[in-house]
This record gives structure tokens, sequence and C-alpha cells, in this order.
């Protein structure tokens, strides 16, 4: 749904600088801040997994993560390191 929201410049200010830094748009930004009130005001308590408490990467990195990983130099173990 589109809506238009009216928001007082220096809290638009600080979200939208919140939201670059990170590297999400307003939109998600705005969506995520609403979800985690109405979250937080319901009061239920969700069990999450530790994976659902890491940081999210940006878009791309997961690839460039397994481009390392899949990298010979990556899987090569200098045995000489663990005496």
């Amino acid at each position: 749904m589109k809506t238009t929201i009216y928001l007082p410049d220096r809290l638009y200010r600080r979200a939208k600088a919140k939201a670059a830094l990170e590297n999400k748009t307003m939109r998600v930004f705005l969506a995520e801040a609403i979800e985690k009130k109405l979250h937080d005001e319901s009061g239920v308590k969700e069990s999450r997994s530790w994976i659902d408490l890491l940081p999210k990467v940006p878009p791309g990195a997961a690839a460039d993560i397994s481009d390392i990983v899949r990298d010979e130099d990556f899987r090569e173990v200098d045995e000489g390191m663990w005496r």
C-alpha cells in the first residue's frame, strides 16, 4: 500500500541518515520500525534462532564471501600453525 506521512524535518533527517547507514531505503527502514513497534507493544515474545540475530549483509556480499571460500588459498592449511 502506498501512503503519505508527515514527519518533523529533524526526525526525517535522523531516520534518513540511519537508513543510509544500514544500507536500507526509507521504505524498508520505516516498515521495519513500524513492525518492531507493533511487535514490542503486542507483548508476544518470539524465540529467535541465533541465525536471526546475525547482522544482515549488503546485497552482493554473500557472493563475494562465496568466491573467497571457493578460492584455493582459503582451503589450504599450514600444519605448522597447529603445532
